[in-house]
């Protein structure tokens, strides 16, 4: 008699993809048109932070809609984080400034720290990221 071998099958949902585990979606509000680009940068240091995306450890291009937009960074790994973001409204690239000074675009920073005559320091908007999908929202300053 021969023997039958039986094998059963486990269906085990699919772990989420290691894009979608280690993202960071950033929601940004306070935009004063829908024209132009939003553009976000991610620190992990001081380094640069936050005047020199060029530094920055990731850079995006996100979507705006209506008076919204969202960036979404992929494959983050965990640590301290600082998100600069900003709507360059005549898509130029940079962020223009009166005086030499002062944004004449909205910028915005992770954390959403309070202040009035510079921008922040690292320290200010720097926050421990997991590794997991995370949302965090950024309300752009508008002068």
């Amino acid at each position: 008699m021969k023997s039958v071998l039986v094998f059963a099958m486990l269906v085990v949902p699919a772990p989420l993809a290691a894009e979608e585990e280690a993202s960071l979606t950033v929601q940004i509000s306070n935009l004063k048109t829908s024209s132009g680009q939003i553009r976000c940068a991610l620190f992990r240091s001081a380094a640069g932070f936050p005047r020199e995306p060029d530094r920055a450890a990731a850079r995006v291009v996100g979507t705006i809609e209506g008076r919204t937009a969202q960036c979404h960074f992929s494959n983050i790994p965990a640590g301290r984080v600082a998100i600069t973001a900003f709507h360059d409204e005549n898509n130029n690239g940079k962020v223009d400034l009166r005086f030499g000074l002062i944004p004449k675009e909205g910028i915005g920073w992770s954390r959403n720290p309070r202040v009035s005559m510079r921008a922040p320091k690292f320290e200010e908007a720097a926050f421990e990221y997991s590794g997991a999908a995370t949302r965090i929202a950024v309300r752009l300053n508008q002068r």
